[in-house]
């Protein structure tokens, strides 16, 4: 089943009306506020600390946004830069490609090129036995619509830098994924343990026995 972001808002207000109308503070119904969204079951407590996993969680989408745009914005740049410069055809390439365009200087079978890597790799691998040889390098190598040759050392120097950038931006931007689930289980947790020890109570009373003697009770909620 697939959910359009209309469904998903529409289900996250329906979750928020059904928590809302529960005035306990269950320990469940905090967890599952805090859940959703940091710090709700903590503000529902009265518990002020609940706009510091607000104020997290803005922070921690904003850099979210922030490094994957960087990512974005560098992997362009290193796109057009490759076909100015190493002559890569239009398209779109994955990860491993843009890592072999920092690494080889030419997709071919010369010195320094990708194919002439897994040519000796292939060799080394099946040195009695061509054909396997032969299927390994078209299992692996280049085609023609995948071939670049950097017109310098420098120039591939310099992709390889904004490859470098792009994996980087990436990295961070999938840690502050991290830090963001992080954030809700944190908050979840928290906002839990607090209506717990909200909902403990001392109860004290005095009774009479029979014999009119006064009796000192208490009892002690969880």
């Amino acid at each position: 089943m697939q959910f359009t972001s209309k469904k998903i808002v529409l289900l996250f207000v329906l979750m928020m009306i059904f928590m809302s109308a529960f005035a306990q503070h269950s320990p469940g119904l905090m967890f599952l506020k805090s859940l959703v969204v940091p710090g709700y079951g903590e503000l529902s407590q009265g518990n002020s600390v609940g706009y510091a996993f607000i104020v997290s969680e803005v922070l921690l989408w904003s850099s979210m946004f922030y490094f994957q745009e960087e990512s974005d914005i560098s992997e362009r740049h290193a796109y057009e830069y490759a076909m100015k410069y190493a002559g890569i055809q239009p398209g779109n390439f994955d990860g491993k490609y843009q890592q072999d365009l920092s690494k080889y200087d030419s997709w071919g079978y010369e010195a320094g090129g990708y194919n002439e890597a897994v040519r000796r790799t292939a060799i080394n691998r099946y040195p009695d036995d061509p054909e396997a040889r032969t299927t390994y390098i078209e299992e692996h190598a280049y085609t023609e619509n995948e071939k670049w040759n950097w017109d310098s050392r420098e120039r591939r120097s310099q992709y390889s830098s904004y490859y470098k950038d792009i994996q980087r931006n990436k990295d961070y931007a999938q840690a502050m994924v991290g830090a963001i689930v992080l954030n809700h289980l944190v908050s979840g947790f928290n906002s839990m343990i607090s209506a717990r020890k909200a909902n403990r109570r001392l109860e004290m009373g005095v009774h009479m026995e029979n014999d009119m003697t006064p009796v000192l009770t208490a009892s002690f909620k969880f």
